[in-house]
């Protein structure tokens, strides 16, 4: 195995028909890849309302949009190519920019930004709670079951003030990492903004188990239905980490 970056060019995207831009087949590690079409049930009902494509200097900028039920997520890295198992040991990573549209203070409950599928998920990122925190989640396995009923694994930003400060419309860099160790449940998460996590007590967790290989297909970005949807742009997604 080995540990490579892959950049992920979000093109071949027109409004109603989400295509690959290599043909939907999934790329070795070292391939610049567009965005990876899901379902044709799911393509089919997409409409132009529930995202647009901006492209600017050197870069696409994605806006997804909580526009309904008919609104469906788009896979944007192909099967089995991130290795949330972290099989190699080496550790992975994934970075990207994030924009909300509105105030990412006021959701309630789940709004997904990007998950694994087949559901339910193995990774996730969302913004979680009452008093809404952005939270990287994975759900590993332990004993042939699932690891939530001992422990919540994620990396969290509640009481953050890098989080708190956080206002719509503003482009801000995420990091999120993961790696094996050799102990028992010692797996880690952590979660970075603008290449930092000072100050954040809950960015890491050392205290968890990563999903089992296989345990997911594709990492899904975009509209999740008007339950989970929410409001957002992406640009400058890489990828470290990759299964070969």
């Amino acid at each position: 195995m080995r540990t490579t970056v892959m950049t992920i060019l979000m093109v071949g995207l027109s409004a109603g028909s989400l295509q690959a831009a290599d043909g939907g087949s999934p790329a070795p590690p070292a391939m610049s890849v567009g965005i990876m079409a899901g379902a044709p049930a799911s393509i089919q009902s997409s409409a132009p309302d529930c995202y647009a494509v901006e492209r600017g200097e050197g870069a696409e900028v994605f806006h997804f949009k909580a526009a309904g039920e008919k609104c469906r997520s788009v896979s944007i890295i192909p099967a089995q190519r991130v290795d949330f198992a972290d099989r190699n040991g080496a550790g992975g990573k994934l970075e990207f920019w994030l924009r909300f549209t509105g105030d990412p203070h006021i959701y309630q409950g789940n709004k997904f930004i990007f998950r694994t599928e087949p559901y339910p998920p193995v990774a996730t990122l969302e913004i979680y709670g009452s008093k809404p925190f952005l939270a990287f989640e994975m759900e590993g396995i332990r004993n042939g079951r699932n690891a939530r009923t001992n422990h919540r694994f994620l990396a969290y930003t509640e009481g953050w003030d890098r989080w708190l400060d956080w206002k719509a419309g503003e482009w801000h860099k995420v990091t999120l990492s993961w790696k094996r160790n050799e102990a028992e449940g010692s797996a880690e998460l952590a979660l970075a903004i603008d290449d930092s996590s000072e100050g954040c007590a809950k960015c890491i967790d050392r205290n968890g188990y990563l999903p089992q290989p296989g345990s997911w297909q594709t990492l899904q970005m975009g509209n999740f239905g008007r339950k989970w949807g929410l409001d957002y742009s992406v640009k400058g997604l890489s990828a470290t980490g990759f299964s070969p």
